[in-house]
């Protein structure tokens, strides 16, 4: 999980994108665009595992590769579809077919068997059997 969580701070960095740890009540993280650019505020007290920590970053920058912000202000519609998208581009990119299938390959069957092979957290991988089962890729 180390290496994933590298490679998706290189992303980050690569973009412009700051990572701070910083202590936050209504979330465990958040995409901020700020006068310079973009920064991802992660609570580190919050967060439990790498695994955790990479999901969350992913997420965020899922947010910022689809394009998907919003302010407080926007409509329950439009904050639902942003974090669906920032969600599906995680998933996508932390938990894609080709890694599932190599895990059910292995014997995993169940979202708990399948998470603890990939190392990340379960809601993640539940989200992405769904996702690759709709669009029939699985």
């Amino acid at each position: 999980m180390f290496d994933l969580r590298d490679r998706l701070l290189q992303t980050a960095w690569d973009e412009g994108i700051r990572v701070e740890a910083y202590p936050i009540r209504f979330t465990k993280a958040f995409l901020a665009e700020i006068p310079d650019g973009y920064c991802i505020a992660m609570d580190p007290d919050q967060i439990r595992s790498a695994a955790e920590e990479a999901c969350l970053l992913a997420h965020e920058l899922g947010h910022y590769f689809t394009g998907c912000l919003y302010s407080v202000e926007s409509s329950p519609q439009i904050k639902g579809r942003c974090e669906h998208r920032a969600t599906t581009w995680a998933a996508r990119t932390l938990c894609p077919p080709g890694k599932l299938r190599r895990a059910i390959t292995k014997g995993c069957h169940t979202q708990w068997e399948l998470a603890e092979e990939l190392s990340l957290p379960e809601p993640l991988v539940a989200f992405a059997l769904d996702l690759y089962r709709r669009q029939r890729r699985l």
